[in-house]
């Protein structure tokens, strides 16, 4: 959710530190893409919020900050690989061409929207996204390893990591990415990540349910009942988004307020505003 009038500086979790900290320090608002959310990807983020939001001197908001934002990429991310799996679905049963059919194409149609949204919830397009995610984590492992036994990957690691990491490819050739992007005011941070997936009706109701779930269970001093009957649904972004209210809550401001998941221009955005006090 850009701020209207206010340009955004870019930074590349790849570059050094002292860059990425250069373009904070001389920026007021900063974004970020999100790709691989393994370890070492985690850790990237984590210095570039950290680094974002020193300025204000309040360490008891960063790492439950973090939390926040790694669970709302985390489900971008996943959102994405989901669109890319039902978008290739799609083309295979109508026998298209990658070119021929892209997310311009599905809006455009209601039968191949109606596919789409058929395909983008089911369980075995989630069980293959979470295949994909296992598979990207197994990369760190293996280049790991390669460096504590100082050694070249072998043409077999090498496949195997390719292979692993062939749906960033297929995300890029499709032009499907999430963005993190911090806007700094003077006792506030506004947060958004932007992911280009749509997200369906069934999708921001399932996430408006969850929370509203929560909310009861809190107003009754039973959050612990909630955890404990919800467990199941860890991956959920409804059970994402009830763990953001619940830290908003302990900061005494109104999660209906300074979090919303919306539909924005054929994208899904997910927008967290936290106030200093």
């Amino acid at each position: 959710m850009r701020r209207k009038g206010i340009g955004v500086a870019f930074v590349d979790l790849r570059d050094p530190d002292d860059a990425i900290i250069k373009i904070i320090s001389i920026n007021r608002n900063i974004k970020c893409n999100l790709v691989a959310l393994n370890y070492k990807g985690k850790d990237r983020v984590k210095f570039f919020i950290h680094e974002a939001l020193k300025e204000y001197k309040a360490e008891e908001y960063v790492d439950d900050i973090f939390l926040s934002v790694m669970e709302l990429s985390f489900n971008a991310v996943k959102a994405n690989y989901a669109y890319v799996t039902v978008l290739d679905k799609v083309r295979r049963m109508l026998q298209y061409k990658a070119a021929q059919i892209d997310l311009d194409s599905i809006w455009k149609s209601q039968y191949m929207m109606n596919m789409y949204k058929n395909f983008i919830d089911h369980v075995s397009t989630k069980d293959i996204v979470k295949d994909i995610i296992r598979g990207e984590g197994s990369v760190f492992k293996i280049r790991a390893l390669a460096e504590k036994e100082e050694r070249e990957l072998t043409p077999e690691e090498e496949a195997d990591i390719e292979q692993k990491l062939s749906m960033m490819d297929r995300a890029i050739n499709d032009k499907v990415k999430a963005t993190l992007s911090i806007s700094r005011l003077k006792d506030r941070v506004i947060i958004d990540v932007i992911n280009d997936a749509p997200i369906t009706e069934f999708g921001l109701e399932r996430i408006i349910t969850k929370r509203r779930l929560f909310r009861e269970y809190y107003e009754e001093d039973k959050i612990g009942e909630f955890y404990m009957e919800n467990l199941d649904d860890s991956e959920s972004a409804g059970f994402g988004a009830a763990m953001i209210d619940s830290r908003l809550l302990a900061w005494n401001l109104e999660p209906w307020e300074h979090f919303k998941v919306l539909s924005l221009n054929k994208k899904t955005c997910a927008n967290l505003t936290v106030i200093f006090k």
